[in-house]
Order: structure tokens, then sequence, then C-alpha cells
């Protein structure tokens, strides 16, 4: 299972940071997770998306978390968890909330 088309350009981002945070060139990623070069840059650039079990040896060669690389955010605390609950909401409830929250919010 790939990755989604939607995700290609925010993932390529977010790998991209990622071995540029560890200062590893392509060659340097590609060698740590068992790829050629030219896969490393096809998947910064978004020309194609990694399998899951190649996203896996990726994120073992940065040592990053798979939430790191996908964008997911931290829910550490309950304001992140109150996010991460309304965006699997429909957009008709999303506005609601935000009506409710605005009010909440006025003195």
């Amino acid at each position: 299972m790939a990755l989604g088309a939607c995700d290609r350009v925010s993932f390529s981002k977010r790998l991209r940071q990622a071995r540029e945070r560890r200062q590893f060139t392509q060659a340097q990623l590609a060698e740590r997770a068992g790829f050629k070069e030219c896969a490393i840059s096809r998947f910064e650039t978004g020309g194609c998306n990694p399998s899951l079990r190649n996203f896996e040896k990726l994120r073992n060669a940065l040592g990053v978390t798979a939430d790191s690389l996908l964008g997911v955010p931290r829910v550490s605390d309950r304001k992140g968890r109150l996010v991460l609950c309304i965006n699997n909401l429909p957009e008709k409830d999303c506005r609601l909330i935000e009506r409710i929250v605005v009010r909440l919010g006025e003195p």
C-alpha cells in the first residue's frame, strides 16, 4: 500500500526536511535505507511515493516516527485531541462547532 496522491507534496517535503535535519545527503539516506539514490530523489520530488514497507525503511533510516513523516499532529494534550476529532467530522458539523466556540469566547 503506497501513500495516496493527495499526500505526495507534503510527504515529500517532510521527507526532505527530515533528511536535511540529520545532515544526510540523498546518497547517504539511500545507503542507510537500502535504496538507490534516484529513489530518494523521486520520493522527495513527489514523483512517486514509497510502499508501506519502503516507508518503514525510510523512517528507520532517519530515526523518526511515522507520524512525523506523515504530518500527524501530536495529540498529547486535550486541545490536540479535539482538533483530530473535529477534523473527522462533516463540514456542517465543523461550522456548528466553530459558531459555538466563537460564542463561548465572547465577553
